[in-house]
């Protein structure tokens, strides 16, 4: 006896929806994935990121989201320091930041992932990293997540899969160190003691290459001036490096940043 057609139009519904659920979660993982790895590569730096233990994920790899980023020298960067940092980032790629309001815990959630992500990838462009985005499509209710498919230091370019092992790391890390504690500290120490031999197991090294432009051809383009102050107002005086360059995916841009265009002189409170 053949199948009826309805039969059949639900069996396709279902095969449908699983497709779709698994691409979300495959998704959902890349962008754990490479959060993680950001804080690895803060920690290498010299910063100490401090992260909040959480219940456990089921179906995906979970994201850790730091609660701050300590400095060397003592400086502490709490989530209200760094959130705003996403909207810079955005308008530099020539993205509007979300202006909706969020409607649902789910939405607010994923808004505060978006733009933690976001402001962690624009501190680290202010320690000398760049990175090669992927384009994806605008979200229409919840603020875009800049996805990445590489990030690169002098000579050196940690590819996706280089960044996944990362990830997997940490939270591998994270599992291990919160056991007995509420909170981790990411730092340099924190990682050499997993090295060896744990790291291994989970990171590869990463993909040196010569120290030749990588990227497309830039096109040198004039940043638009932020009309709304931006509460990142002593980023500048405390990471006091070079201006910041961001490539996209295709095409590229080159775009300077006029520090003084993003940046006020004064702190300001949320």
């Amino acid at each position: 006896m053949k199948p009826s057609h309805s039969t059949m139009s639900a069996s396709s519904s279902s095969a449908t929806e699983e497709v779709i659920k698994q691409r979300k979660r495959d998704s959902r993982n890349e962008e754990g994935l490479v959060l993680n790895a950001m804080i690895y590569l803060l920690a290498g730096e010299g910063y100490s990121v401090t992260v909040i233990k959480t219940k456990r994920t089921t179906n995906t790899n979970k994201m850790l989201i730091p609660e701050t980023i300590t400095s060397d020298d003592g400086q502490i960067f709490t989530q209200d320091d760094i959130r705003p940092m996403s909207d810079v980032l955005l308008r530099s790629l020539g993205y509007e930041p979300i202006t909706l309001p969020a409607t649902s815990p789910k939405q607010i959630k994923r808004n505060r992932e978006a733009q933690m992500s976001n402001g962690v990838l624009y501190f680290l462009t202010h320690l000398g990293f760049l990175f090669m985005e992927k384009k994806t499509k605008k979200a229409s209710v919840t603020e875009r997540l800049v996805r990445v498919v590489s990030i690169t230091k002098e000579n050196m370019i940690y590819t996706k899969d280089d960044l996944f092992n990362i990830g997997e790391f940490i939270e591998n890390l994270m599992a291990d160190e919160s056991t007995s504690t509420s909170k981790v500290v990411f730092n340099a120490e924190l990682l050499a003691a997993y090295d060896d031999p744990l790291a291994s197991q989970y990171v590869q090294p990463p993909t040196y290459i010569q120290p030749t432009p990588v990227y497309f051809q830039p096109t040198l383009v004039q940043p638009q001036i932020v009309q709304q102050p931006v509460n990142v107002p002593y980023i500048q005086q405390q990471l006091n490096v070079a201006p910041m360059y961001c490539y996209s995916y295709t095409p590229a841009y080159y775009v300077p940043y006029n520090q003084q265009q993003y940046f006020n002189n004064d702190r300001q409170d949320m």
